[in-house]
């Protein structure tokens, strides 16, 4: 502000993730300026010298791209020197290190990248087949308050799934169909599945009934007094179904029903069970 009380200068603050291909000349170099006011007026130029990306060459070069395609965002000065510390080192568990460093983003975008990723991976069995899947996968991100859900339901009726392991098993259903499906060896054989797929190992006994009480459990919240849950038979004549999906249910109605689609959410995402 001068004497005056007239603005001598204004100080532009922004954050710009630099793109080389997008934005520089081909020596590399972006050229910034602000205008505005009436009449109009321009600053002052500034430019930038966007080194070009030689990840061959340049390890960091490699490292803010790698960063970018996991985290959705640019790689600070501060993680691109901790990276070079990383890489310059002697430690020789570089692969640990490289993992840490990415996981000590604050975007927060990452975590939400890594459901989707092991979402797909308990659900299937593999990973991405290419990273344009990947990026498809990805754009599901925050599409509503329910997004992860939602992802799971549509790999539990995908195409894919279906070509491998056939429609998610009934895993809930009234008394009258339980001489036909077996509801509670189809929730431990989804658990199964599920868990091996994640950890690479069959689950223990143990491990796969707690798993099949946990459907039991989070069902409850929808029908307090389903007849697996009390152990109590019904008196009363049951309608059959299994079909059509017991679970199948306002307001999401999930094709693949609550049960699956809120085991792989949660076992995708590590949450922890109250009951064990």
């Amino acid at each position: 502000m001068l004497p005056s009380g007239l603005i001598g200068s204004i100080t532009y603050n922004f954050d710009w993730l630099a793109n080389y291909d997008e934005y520089s000349q081909s020596n590399g170099i972006v050229n910034f300026a602000a205008t505005g006011g009436n009449p109009q007026i321009s600053s002052n130029i500034e430019s930038v010298t966007i080194p070009k990306p030689i990840p061959w060459l340049d390890e960091e070069s490699a490292a803010g791209s790698i960063f970018s395609d996991i985290t959705g965002d640019g790689a600070s000065l501060q993680e691109l020197n901790q990276f070079t510390q990383i890489s310059s080192s002697s430690s020789k568990d570089f692969a640990t290190d490289f993992i840490n460093w990415v996981g000590g983003s604050k975007s927060s975008i990452i975590s939400d990248r890594i459901d989707i990723i092991a979402s797909y991976h308990i659900a299937l069995g593999t990973l991405h087949s290419n990273y344009s899947r990947l990026m498809e996968d990805f754009s599901q991100i925050g599409l509503s308050d329910t997004w992860l859900k939602d992802y799971v339901n549509s790999i539990l009726t995908s195409p894919e799934y279906l070509g491998k392991f056939n429609s998610v098993p009934y895993l809930v259903g009234s008394y009258g169909s339980a001489n036909i499906e077996n509801f509670d060896l189809n929730r431990i054989n989804f658990v199964r599945r599920c868990f091996k797929n994640k950890f690479g190992v069959e689950p223990s006994s143990a491990q796969a009934f707690q798993g099949s009480r946990r459907m039991l459990f989070f069902w409850q919240s929808f029908e307090q007094d389903y007849w697996e849950i009390q152990g109590i038979i019904p008196l009363d004549m049951q309608l059959k179904d299994s079909p059509p999906r017991r679970d199948t249910v306002e307001p999401s109605n999930y094709g693949a029903g609550e049960c699956a689609v809120d085991f792989v959410y949660n076992l995708a995402r590590e949450l922890p069970f109250e009951n064990g």
